[in-house]
């Protein structure tokens, strides 16, 4: 379809929970005034029904530049306008609204807000009342068949003022290809590098955003929100699908199986997905670059096409999946703490949780390429989470006080391999300059589960220990050499090799007593968690 949305020049939000760009399901109300009624009366007869089209799906092309949070209002005033202001209500301890939102913060803004459910698989003439029995020659939009929603080029940023905001949400089963198009009628090539920063890579710790997330997926498609269908025997067919699916997901067919009764058939209860095609540089504090929350997904990059993604200050984390969502990353990681000037070494590569109301916790996979970072390499907490670390053995963690890798309550963490530095001063600049103060490790470990939690070693990786505690176990059968103990919490020992670099490391603690390398700091099992939960504030 030959379309555009181009903005020219930068939309500016200054308002707490602005859209930029918003793609909705399938909206009420009567028929719309743009409809001609003539037209309308002559598709009724025909049977086919009015809100059939009343829904946000775009074949076109996209160029969207946009400028979230840069100042607090049109005049850069100072303050939030009134207009423009959420106010925090706290009257109901239960379900507060609008908590920590202040006048002095551009609060839960969002770039591009996906509910749509657009996503290959739909049929155009089947489901979004394209009257072909009143007018035969609107058959011809079988010929673009539905895809995923494309922004081929995209540059939203997010100033020092933006507080918990979204660059992108997938909602409903929506799937969004950043960095792809399919056409080239009016937007010449597609963006090779995304950025949540004003100043890409250099954004200073003092003009970039807090808690920005670039890509967030949620949820999964639902007939019963979209109702999809031209007629309605089609949306009796794709409402009936829908439920069968619902009792029995193995009923759902592949997209383009002849056998397929309706589109509902293919998509009910497909997750939500951003795919993320170009470079990645996450500037914000405590950002987030990839999230896949309640089974939606995140891709970054393909096995194909591996991409970089780099987070350039404080407190990151790369990929977070949630209650059986799914991260999937494909090429380099680095985060160094590059611009932080504080809060160093608290970066996470990968991260997987549970809350109580999932049913199971999230997966991040990590392939191809390598981690460099400051902080961990991986953290799972809740049964059914998962970190795999599956890029080979050269990554380089040099760890904070929370260690490498971490598995607690029910949580598992594999890892391929590489080298952890475990220094109170880096020995070498692997990571950060050598001879550069780290954190206190005195009380932490490089590597931590819990009696319901699994580590598992895959490949050579070497622990340049010289501060911290080593082997936290109070029981020899925690460490398993292979991976065949149903009982031990470290797996694939036999893969790690520990070189002492320094006089302050415990080697093993025991209980009730400690040993010492030479230092004399008592040792402890615990370890911080910090991250364990995770609120999404826009709804």
């Amino acid at each position: 379809m030959n379309s555009l949305i181009k903005f020219s020049n930068d939309v500016e939000l200054y308002g707490d929970e602005n859209v930029g760009l918003f793609f909705g399901s399938k909206i009420g109300g009567g028929t719309p005034k743009s409809w001609e009624v003539p037209d309308k009366n002559a598709e009724s007869v025909a049977g086919y029904l009015t809100k059939a089209s009343y829904i946000g799906i775009y074949q076109g092309e996209m160029d969207v530049k946009m400028s979230i949070g840069k100042q607090l209002d049109i005049n850069a005033n100072g303050t939030q306008t009134t207009a423009g202001q959420l106010i925090e209500d706290l009257t109901n301890p239960l379900a507060p609204k609008y908590k920590g939102y202040t006048d002095k913060t551009v609060d839960g803004a969002v770039g591009l807000y996906v509910m749509s459910g657009q996503r290959t698989g739909i049929d155009a003439i089947r489901d979004l009342g394209v009257p072909v029995i009143v007018v035969p020659a609107l058959a011809t939009f079988s010929d673009d068949p539905i895809h995923n929603l494309e922004v081929g080029k995209m540059n939203i940023t997010f100033g020092k003022y933006s507080k918990n905001g979204f660059m992108i949400i997938s909602k409903l089963g929506s799937a969004i290809d950043v960095g792809k198009a399919t056409t080239s009628y009016y937007v010449t090539g597609t963006s090779s590098s995304i950025t949540d920063g004003i100043n890409g890579a250099t954004t200073s710790e003092a003009n970039a955003s807090t808690g920005t997330t670039i890509a967030y997926a949620e949820g999964t498609w639902d007939q019963a929100k979209h109702q999809l269908g031209s007629k309605q025997t089609d949306v009796n067919q794709n409402n009936a699908d829908a439920a069968a699916i619902n009792g029995n997901p193995a009923l759902r067919k592949n997209i383009g199986d002849p056998s397929a009764t309706s589109t509902a058939s293919m998509l009910q209860g497909l997750p939500s997905e951003v795919n993320i095609y170009p470079n990645v540089v996450l500037a914000s504090k405590e950002g987030i670059a990839y999230m896949g929350d309640n089974k939606g997904i995140v891709n970054a990059g393909t096995q194909a096409s591996p991409t970089t993604t780099e987070a350039v200050n404080y407190k990151s984390i790369i990929g977070f999946a949630r209650d059986e969502g799914i991260v999937n990353i494909h090429g380099n990681i680095e985060a160094i703490d590059k611009n932080a000037t504080k809060n160093k070494f608290e970066n996470i590569a990968g991260l997987a949780t549970k809350t109580a109301a999932g049913a199971s916790g999230g997966t991040v996979n990590i392939e191809d390429g390598s981690i460099k970072i400051s902080g961990m390499a991986g953290f799972a907490s809740g049964t059914g989470s998962v970190v795999n670390i599956n890029n080979g053995l050269n990554n380089k963690i040099q760890t904070g006080e929370n260690g490498a890798l971490a598995a607690v309550d029910g949580g598992k963490v594999n890892f391929s391999g590489g080298t952890i530095y475990q220094e109170d001063k880096a020995t070498t600049s692997d990571v950060v300059t050598a001879g550069s103060t780290t954190v206190d490790h005195a009380k932490s470990t490089p590597f931590y589960a819990d009696n319901s939690s699994k580590i598992e070693f895959k490949g050579a990786t070497t622990i340049n220990m010289a501060d911290g505690i080593l082997m936290p176990g109070t029981d020899a059968t925690n460490y398993d050499g292979g991976n065949t103990s149903a009982t031990a919490k470290y797996l694939g020992m036999n893969y790690v090799t520990v070189n002492l670099t320094g006089d302050n490391a415990i080697l093993r603690t025991y209980t009730g007593d400690t040993t010492n390398w030479t230092g004399g700091t008592t040792g402890t099992t615990n370890i911080k968690k910090r991250y364990a939960a995770c609120s999404i504030e826009y709804k």
